[in-house]
């Protein structure tokens, strides 16, 4: 089995590498001050704070699961070096994946996660988005390949959440279409209930305003799609 994965820094896993590097700074922390910011932050990660980053995101928990391989897009704004990354980015990737496939009939991708992004960074409508979206579904069937959907944001999670391939997000029996309407339900925070985001956990306090989906976030996506797949059989 293989899968792929594209999207934003959500897909990326970018703040996960917080509470390594505080422990391996905890006593100099006063005297250092790191940006929380992309890509600042990223000239001061090192390789093996990439690859506990990448231990906790929702792609790698899925491949260790499923015991297999995956690729990824890096969803870090770096191709074109258009920050932030977009979803119309994360379309390209796909068309190229099917092209890929239909090149290389001995690499065979058994499905692909699309993380949607905050729709304002595209140039296009919602519609068009929502359009696009939907072919490309078309075009990953064509090419035995299943396409799954889950999305940060709600636009256009209202639109395309009861199509067969968008994800809802599993939390204490109840489903949510996007990690925006999820985040609805705890608003406003009071520390009682699961971070989803990295700023509500203890970083706050050293100063680290990071608002990306904690370990906890990735791993109830992880649940979230492992069950979809098993529903429709592919495990």
């Amino acid at each position: 089995m293989l899968f792929a994965s594209t999207g934003c820094s959500f897909t990326f896993g970018q703040g996960l590498y917080w509470d390594r590097i505080l422990e391996k700074y905890k006593d100099d922390w006063d005297s250092i001050r790191w940006s929380s910011h992309w890509p600042k932050i990223r000239t001061m990660l090192s390789v093996e704070d990439l690859k506990y980053m990448k231990s906790f995101t929702y792609s790698y928990l899925l491949s260790k699961t499923l015991d297999c391989e995956y690729i990824t897009n890096p969803g870090d704004g770096m191709w074109e070096y258009n920050l932030p990354p977009s979803n119309f980015e994360s379309y390209k990737v796909i068309d190229v994946w099917i092209e890929n496939q239909q090149k290389n009939i001995d690499v065979k991708l058994d499905f692909i996660i699309l993380q949607l992004t905050a729709p304002e960074r595209d140039k296009y409508s919602i519609e068009e988005s929502a359009q696009r979206i939907i072919q490309l579904n078309t075009n990953c069937e064509k090419n035995d390949i299943k396409l799954f959907v889950w999305s940060w944001r709600r636009e256009l999670a209202d639109k395309l959440d009861t199509k067969d391939f968008w994800i809802k997000l599993l939390y204490n029996d109840r489903e949510y279409n996007s990690l925006e309407d999820w985040q609805a339900t705890f608003e406003p925070h009071t520390g009682e209930y699961p971070p989803l985001y990295i700023y509500d956990e203890k970083f706050n306090e050293f100063g680290i305003d990071d608002r990306h989906p904690t370990k906890f976030t990735n791993q109830v996506v992880h649940d979230s799609i492992l069950k979809k797949i098993k529903d429709i059989g592919i495990v």
